[in-house]
């Protein structure tokens, strides 16, 4: 387990660097490279103005191709992009761990469970928005304000956009994932399609406990990046897991596991 984890924060290392290679390299030549051509969500900042031509009329239809791609699979895999593939959910994940190198055996601090359940509902609200101005053909209101534009404009951004890069930065040192956890539009139309995966009652990957063996101890949950009461329950139902896979891997007594199951089956 040690292995994999290691596998993946080195993953999430190079799509840092490659991001940051990415953007320099657009900076320093000049690239003629528009920023959404390689996002995702150009499915629906671009996919829904031309839903009735996505192919024909799509100025960006690979990237748009690539996020129906990633939808469909969320209903399989859940959020395992943005736990693994995500380069704005990378960089959010190492600014905090190399930021944050608790003394082994502490934990780190999380929002208060009150405020993190009402912050949970505001990239819905994000994501509204975006499809509302998206399919009035306004949608230039909102990308103003994309990290993804920001990120790949430094130094000839708008205010708005040297605002939403700040949070983004800012809170990826107090709060693991902040943008993930509570402002991502992308994350939030993930989290609806495996609502409706979960409707159809179709099987996905999700983290298992067997509550049998589990002694209690809170380590898998407090060492959640998403902060998800893993413990809870024998599977985590919670559609904002990423799958990272940590609450394993701080399991003292290995009594967790990802697995295929349908979240209407009964909690054992």
């Amino acid at each position: 387990m040690k292995k994999l984890m290691a596998f993946r924060f080195s993953l999430l290392i190079l799509l840092v660097i490659t991001s940051v290679v990415a953007i320099l390299a657009m900076r320093m030549f000049n690239l003629n490279v528009n920023p959404h051509g390689l996002c995702p969500y150009s499915v629906v900042c671009f996919g829904i103005p031309s839903w009735k031509g996505f192919f024909a009329s799509n100025p960006f239809v690979i990237a748009s191709s690539v996020g129906l791609i990633i939808l469909v699979l969320t209903l399989f895999l859940g959020r395992f992009f943005c736990g693994w593939l995500c380069p704005l959910g990378a960089i959010q994940e190492v600014l905090y761990r190399l930021t944050n190198d608790k003394p082994k055996g502490k934990v780190k601090p999380n929002v208060s469970e009150t405020w993190h359940k009402r912050l949970s509902y505001f990239k819905y609200l994000v994501l509204f928005m975006n499809v509302i101005l998206a399919f009035f053909l306004v949608q230039a209101l909102y990308m103003n304000a994309c990290p993804v534009i920001a990120l790949s404009n430094i130094g000839n951004y708008l205010v708005i956009g040297a605002i939403t890069l700040f949070i983004f930065v800012v809170s990826s040192l107090f709060v693991e994932r902040f943008s993930c956890r509570y402002i991502c539009p992308f994350g939030a139309l993930m989290n609806l399609i495996i609502k409706l995966g979960n409707f159809l009652k179709i099987p996905r990957i999700m983290i298992k406990v067997n509550k049998e063996k589990c002694v209690n101890c809170e380590l898998c949950s407090k060492n959640c990046p998403m902060q998800i009461h893993v413990e809870r329950d024998s599977k985590v139902t919670d559609s904002d897991c990423i799958l990272c896979q940590r609450c394993k891997a701080k399991c003292p007594v290995d009594t967790i596991d990802c697995t295929f199951c349908n979240e209407r089956e009964k909690n054992e």
